[in-house]
């Protein structure tokens, strides 16, 4: 899943996704993974188009709640049904062009959805964004062909792995 629990981001519109995957003859909905139907369509009418994630099921599924709304939306929504982040207008964001080799920080004016380059910034045009996010370091351990938690190892083992790191 490309979104993590907290994110903003932005549903495609209702045409855009039937002509990127189509819809189903007999149900009417959109053919992405979880299916977006007519009655989640409906949900957006008058609306921005702006959920947050609220949690993420594996690698299949989000929970999202709707901007400025209270309760979460009924249904399951999938990576397809996402057009892209939302930011808020002057939100420092992270951006970067296809051919760019490293992400810079730049403040969005706006978003485009289905644009070659959908995130507008005080000085450019970009093809990715993401948000500014803490560094998260993750580390596999395994002791003897097991996996175990950091946080278990006694200090002594933290010691002899450090030690055969450096050589």
């Amino acid at each position: 899943m490309k979104y993590q629990k907290g994110d903003r981001v932005f549903i495609k519109p209702w045409k855009m996704m039937k002509e990127e995957y189509g819809a189903n003859y007999c149900s009417g909905s959109i053919k992405t993974p979880r299916g977006f139907s007519k009655k989640m369509e409906k949900e957006f009418q008058g609306r921005n188009r702006i959920v947050t994630i609220t949690s993420v099921h594996g690698d299949y599924a989000y929970d999202v709640i709707l901007d400025g709304a209270t309760k979460l939306f009924g249904w399951n929504v999938d990576d397809e049904m996402i057009a892209g982040y939302a930011f808020d207008w002057g939100e420092e964001i992270e951006v970067k062009d296809c051919g760019g080799q490293s992400w810079r920080t730049e403040k969005s004016v706006g978003f485009g959805a289905g644009a070659n380059y959908p995130y507008h910034c005080w000085t450019y045009q970009w093809k990715m964004a993401r948000p500014i996010r803490e560094p998260k370091i993750e580390i596999d351990v395994r002791v003897n062909g097991e996996a175990v938690s950091l946080s278990k190892l006694s200090e002594e083992t933290l010691l002899r792995i450090r030690k055969e790191s450096n050589g």
